[in-house]
């Protein structure tokens, strides 16, 4: 079985040199096979290469394959569920090719395959509500690199109303599993929230009123999450205002030192001495922000 996906693959150009574009056709059979062995069969070699032919597919046929595509894509989300970490990274990898050549939209896939609304008094459905932790961490890794691809605020890119209303849904859901119960979940919310305030920018509103919210409610929380993925679109929290501003007091008073290097120890400062005065017996000065220099 496995021959015959890699003959198949070779048949769709093999490598990415010999790679040719599929024309508009019918492709209900071979993506109701691949559909099929991707649910049925156990035999994690098989998928991979199932997997494969669906990522060459996707980079040959472009817009002619999208429909497949969005029809696949919960199939895709639900393999997360195999722990190995080479049959992770083939589905991550065919996932991503999806979004890039056929899926150019999360809108196309987020409410019937991530976030399914439920009917009044159910349960909703989808990957991130998934009862194996290992789909929803995945799911949010998905949505983290989608997003991480996007231009910050939206330049360049075509938000819409209807993307904008997902964005915003994709906030609230990640700062909700923010505290699941399972850690590497809550990582993965966290670094989605990071990617989604640098996309957004700290401007957009549903980005400031979590941030508000967060302030208030968890500040630990929100450290945590504009630690994650680097600098959190350049998110400014009032107490680091507030800090800021006072190194910036401190530094305008000591135009005298050379380099000026700030540290806060608890509630004291750090403050080297110029070349040209140094410490008396070797002592580094210490202040409180509060006395003057």
């Amino acid at each position: 079985r496995k021959q015959a996906w890699d003959d198949a693959i070779k048949i769709c150009g093999g490598s990415s040199s010999n790679l040719f574009r599929l024309e508009k056709e019918n492709f209900s059979d071979i993506y109701r096979t691949m559909k099929t062995t991707l649910n049925n069969d156990s035999n994690m070699k098989v998928r991979i290469s199932a997997l494969q032919l669906i990522g060459k597919m996707a980079l040959g046929g472009r817009k002619n394959f999208t429909k497949y595509a969005i029809s696949l894509f919960s199939v895709l989300l639900s393999l997360y569920k195999e722990k190995h970490k080479l049959h992770k990274m083939a589905v991550d990898h065919c996932i991503d090719q999806l979004f890039v050549y056929c899926i150019q939209d999360v809108n196309d896939v987020f409410h019937t395959c991530m976030s399914v609304v439920a009917v009044k008094g159910a349960e909703q459905t989808g990957s991130l509500h998934d009862s194996n932790p290992l789909v929803r961490t995945c799911t949010l890794e998905v949505l983290e690199r989608y997003i991480a691809r996007l231009p910050a605020s939206g330049v360049g890119n075509k938000f819409t109303s209807s993307h904008k209303q997902v964005m915003d849904q994709i906030v609230q859901i990640a700062s909700t599993m923010c505290s699941d119960k399972v850690p590497g979940v809550r990582d993965a919310a966290c670094s989605l929230l990071s990617a989604l305030f640098t996309s957004l920018g700290p401007a957009h509103s549903s980005v400031s009123s979590t941030i508000k919210l967060l302030e208030k409610k968890n500040p630990q929380l929100l450290k945590k999450i504009l630690n994650a993925g680097g600098n959190g679109g350049g998110v400014v929290t009032k107490k680091e205002k507030k800090k800021n501003a006072r190194l910036s007091t401190v530094a305008n008073a000591t135009n005298d030192i050379d380099a000026v290097q700030l540290t806060f120890l608890g509630s004291r400062l750090i403050i080297p001495y110029p070349a040209n005065s140094p410490p008396q017996n070797g002592n580094i000065g210490l202040i409180t922000p509060r006395q003057p220099l």
